[in-house]
């Protein structure tokens, strides 16, 4: 019996982990930049503190690890009353934030599933739930990033940390595409990328330098060892050895560092003509 109830357990946590999943859907504001916002405000407007805390505090974490100061809206707005707006935003300026990510959950829905154990069948419920998510500059009060997220788990609070890392990681991307419309007016008539994908694009001189990819969080370019002979004196460049072969990499979050990292490239293209 005791072993019935050992593969029960198992069989049930195997459906949840099995079914867990987030979903995102995005609309950028192709006017407003996202690299602009340097201190946010994550704000979830639940009524679960518990859900609240877990997703403003990863997603706050997740932020910093990627150079953006951020802050838990409840430590500005404890639960204990209503805020208006214009409140909400007052507090934010007087804090010295520049933009507010708003997260609310718009519909929710459990569904019941089967699992069989031994020949019978079991149910499993989890949670169907829709966020939205809307990322806005103070300065004028503009959406910068709109986005639609479902998440299906066992509760609002096992999926918090998940919700909200997916959101965040969403930002990220979108802030590093803005990266390539500056990348190819640096290049001027040296160098051109060649969209390989929605993510990757080869970068082309007087022959293929190298791969550019948009990961969750950064751009990194792919270039072969000869690419040492230039000289990088901030040191960016960093050498990868992999089982199938060895490259160098440089990559960033900051798009201060892109036009440093152009002048490598055309430097790098000069010495190979």
């Amino acid at each position: 019996m005791k072993k019935d109830k050992i593969l029960y357990f198992f069989v049930v946590c195997l459906f949840f982990t099995s079914c867990s999943s987030v979903k995102i859907s995005t609309v950028k504001n192709q006017e407003k930049k996202i690299f602009n916002t340097e201190a946010i405000v994550v704000y979830c407007n639940s009524a679960d503190i518990e859900f609240r805390t877990i997703l403003e505090s990863t997603a706050k974490e997740y932020f910093e690890k990627n150079g953006k100061r951020s802050i838990q809206s409840i430590n500005l707005f404890p639960p204990i009353r209503e805020y208006s707006l214009t409140e909400v935003y007052e507090i934010i300026e007087q804090n010295n934030f520049d933009s507010i990510l708003f997260i609310s959950q718009i519909a929710s829905e459990k569904e019941t599933g089967f699992v069989q154990v031994y020949g019978v069948l079991v149910p499993v419920s989890s949670l169907n739930t829709s966020f939205d998510v809307q990322l806005v500059d103070l300065s004028d009060k503009q959406i910068i990033l709109h986005s639609t997220v479902k998440s299906e788990g066992e509760s609002l609070s096992s999926m918090a940390k998940s919700i909200s890392k997916k959101i965040v990681s969403e930002i990220l991307t979108e802030e590093c595409k803005e990266f390539i419309p500056i990348i190819q007016e640096l290049f001027d008539q040296d160098l051109t990328l060649q969209p390989k994908s929605e993510k990757k694009y080869s970068i082309i001189g007087t022959s293929k330098i190298g791969d550019l990819t948009i990961s969750n969080n950064r751009l990194e370019i792919k270039l072969p060892l000869s690419f040492g002979v230039v000289n990088d004196t901030r040191g960016m460049l960093e050498k990868v050895d992999s089982d199938s072969s060895s490259y160098l990499r440089i990559s960033t979050n900051n798009v201060n560092e892109l036009e440093y990292i152009v002048n490598l490239l055309k430097e790098y293209n000069t010495f190979n003509e």
